[in-house]
């Protein structure tokens, strides 16, 4: 394709808190920054589908319900130039709570490129539609630009801990674990504001999700990020976003972008004393520290809007 493609990711939902920011939270909210596109609601575009050349749908349950990825293929039919891009990345372990398998079957089917965000989610998909059409792994991009501008030398950042408790699965005993005989303080990011109150009792430091450029700006001033997935898969935004900082996190194999920018600093799940040691090795290793670092910064280009576009537009046309 020569000419710029014009790009849709249309969708039955809309996080409003996610749009109006200066930095959008990694994750697929970003695939129409990166292709230089647009957002808008399929009730709003149903009948200009094919004023596009890539229609993209994340699919979550909104769109799973609404069946928009069918819905699209009978507007545009079978041998349209209109490329339908459906791509699906949430937890499997959470599929149960969220899915009909057969409609996610039915819709996943109707795409002519079909992605995943993290390699467990590959295998998964590939059984629910018997590999039947071809599958690709490709993690989201971030505004890796935009957050570089967020970064604090070492000098100007306090010897404290920042961890994560996510709303998708609550695993607050984790983190609280490979942390709670720690010298340095840790500061706990609680996702879910309907779990605090009983996380008071635990945290000495617990504070609710802010704004995102906050929060950024909050954690650029920190040592050392905890991200503890040992319960589902990610493809682990958090990492991305900390080695644009050059923060180092410790995290799991269970976080796709861990292991790429953080090699040294992963454990497998479970291994709750093996976080607790490699927080202590940063916190006292200046070597071990700026080694890791270096590999993360030298590597999180991966992540941006040109390369992934790039990788997109690859997939789709090659």
């Amino acid at each position: 394709m020569t000419s710029e493609p014009k790009f849709l990711h249309i969708a039955n939902h809309r996080h409003e808190n996610l749009f109006d920011v200066p930095i959008m939270i990694g994750g697929f909210y970003n695939w129409h920054k990166a292709m230089n596109g647009e957002f808008h609601l399929f009730k709003t575009r149903e009948d200009q589908l094919e004023d596009y050349d890539i229609l993209f749908i994340g699919m979550s349950k909104p769109e799973l319900e609404g069946q928009v990825a069918t819905r699209i293929r009978k507007k545009i039919g079978n041998n349209s130039k209109t490329k339908l891009v459906v791509c699906i990345d949430y937890a499997v372990e959470l599929w149960d709570r969220a899915f009909n398998p057969y409609g996610l079957e039915q819709e996943l089917m109707q795409a002519d490129v079909l992605f995943v965000s993290e390699p467990a989610m590959l295998s998964h998909v590939k059984a629910l539609i018997n590999n039947r059409k071809p599958v690709h792994h490709l993690a989201h991009p971030s505004n890796i630009d935009g957050l570089r501008k967020y970064y604090k030398a070492k000098e100007l950042r306090t010897e404290e801990i920042v961890t994560l408790i996510h709303r998708y699965d609550n695993n607050w005993m984790d983190p609280l674990l490979a942390t709670k005989n720690l010298p340095w303080n840790t500061y706990a990011v609680c996702l879910d504001p309907n779990i605090m109150v009983h996380l008071y009792a635990f945290y000495k430091y617990l504070i609710p999700g802010v704004e995102f450029t906050k929060y950024i700006g909050w954690v650029a001033r920190k040592m050392v990020m905890l991200d503890s997935y040992h319960k589902i898969h990610t493809y682990g935004r958090s990492a991305v976003d900390c080695a644009c900082l050059q923060v180092p996190v410790v995290g799991s194999t269970w976080q796709w972008a861990q292991n790429y920018l953080w090699p040294n600093t992963t454990v497998e799940p479970g291994d709750v004393y093996g976080q607790t040691q490699l927080i202590k090795k940063l916190m006292k290793d200046e070597k071990f520290y700026d080694d890791c670092v270096e590999i993360a910064t030298e590597k999180v280009a991966h992540f941006s809007y040109e390369n992934k576009r790039q990788e997109l537009l690859n997939i789709i046309y090659n």
